[in-house]
This record gives C-alpha cells, structure tokens and sequence, in this order.
C-alpha cells in the first residue's frame, strides 16, 4: 500500500495528540511528526515561493499550515529536531512496528 502525503500528514497529526495526551507516545510517534513536518515544509516553501525555509511568506505559509494540520501546538525546537529526525530514517512504521534507523543509501 502506497502512503500518500495526506495519509503521512493525518498520520502525523494523530502521532502529535497521542504525544501531547503522552497516550502510549514512541519514537515512532516523533518521526511521524517529523515526516508530517518535512511535508509541511516543502508545501510551504512551494506556496512562498521560497528556495529556502525562510522568510515572511514562508512563515506565513508555515503557520496557516500548522493550523490546518493540527500541529499549531509544536513548539519551535521541536519544529526543527523532529524533520532533522524523520530526515536520517526511512518512512515511519505503523503502530508498534520498528522502524528503521537508518536509510540504506549513503548520503
């Protein structure tokens, strides 16, 4: 089964409420976020117009965003160590599987 963009986002977002209930929260949880965020960013980058994730309009972008998405309550550090995360793992696993830790390309 092939997992679209929308099914990482909701995926994401539920993560986000099981770790803020602190319901049964894994590391499965935090890259669930971080993947969610990282999806979030390019869409983002992509509405700003924006090489970079930076800028008014992107945070504008990033904020609208958020709010759409249920994830308004990530605070900032947890903003850029989640994607920094989700980034260094392949997809996130479905509830209670482990995931990999590491991509079996190098780069």
């Amino acid at each position: 089964m092939t997992t679209t963009a929308a099914d990482a986002v909701i995926a994401g977002r539920d993560a986000w409420q099981r770790l803020c209930r602190r319901d049964r929260a894994s590391w499965n949880d935090w890259l669930a976020v971080g993947h969610a965020l990282l999806i979030g960013r390019a869409a983002c980058m992509q509405i700003a117009k924006a090489n970079k994730p930076v800028g008014s309009r992107y945070n504008a972008a990033v904020g609208n965003w958020l709010r759409e998405n249920g994830l308004d309550g990530i605070s900032n550090q947890e903003r850029c160590r989640a994607p920094s995360s989700a980034s260094k793992t392949s997809k996130p696993s479905k509830a209670g599987a482990p995931a990999s830790t590491m991509h079996s390309a190098a780069g």
